[in-house]
């Protein structure tokens, strides 16, 4: 937060100036330092490139900061992901481990039989997620 000295009211850096007087601009080094967690978190929350461009543009960012910050960002969203995506394939495992003990020890039980099944279901289709979202970097759904 920033004090503004003229009515003493903190504000975020993001803002361009004091939201209540108007008159104190916001440090340029302290905007554009706010304004680059924004783009990380612009990108996380699926914000579309043209849209952060174009307030990079208005912040004065060059279009070689912009392309640095985005592909970052992209980068760090992409590592978040893939750790999202080993979790998945390591329950998908545990679930096809789990369905295929019970279809093994419980192969006549009808309701047993069913609960196996659906279990091997589920880890079939978990693995495939955590698959496509380790290769990918994206989320194969959402958060």
């Amino acid at each position: 937060m920033i004090p503004c000295p003229n009515c003493n009211t903190s504000f975020n850096p993001r803002m361009a100036s004091c939201p209540r007087c108007r008159e104190y601009e916001t440090p340029r080094e302290a905007h554009q330092s706010a304004l680059k967690s924004k783009v990380a978190e612009d990108v996380d929350a699926g914000i579309p490139q043209a849209d952060i461009r174009e307030y990079l543009e208005a912040a004065g960012f060059t279009e070689v900061q912009i392309d640095t910050m985005l592909k970052d960002s992209w980068k760090a969203v992409a590592a978040v992901n893939r750790g999202y995506g080993f979790q998945r394939i390591i329950l998908g495992v545990v679930a096809l481990m789990g369905g295929g003990i019970v279809a093994a020890y419980f192969p006549v039980a009808g309701g047993m039989r069913w609960i196996g099944r659906a279990a091997l279901a589920f880890g079939a289709v978990a693995i495939f997620s955590g698959l496509l979202t380790v290769f990918t970097g994206k989320e194969a759904v959402d958060r």
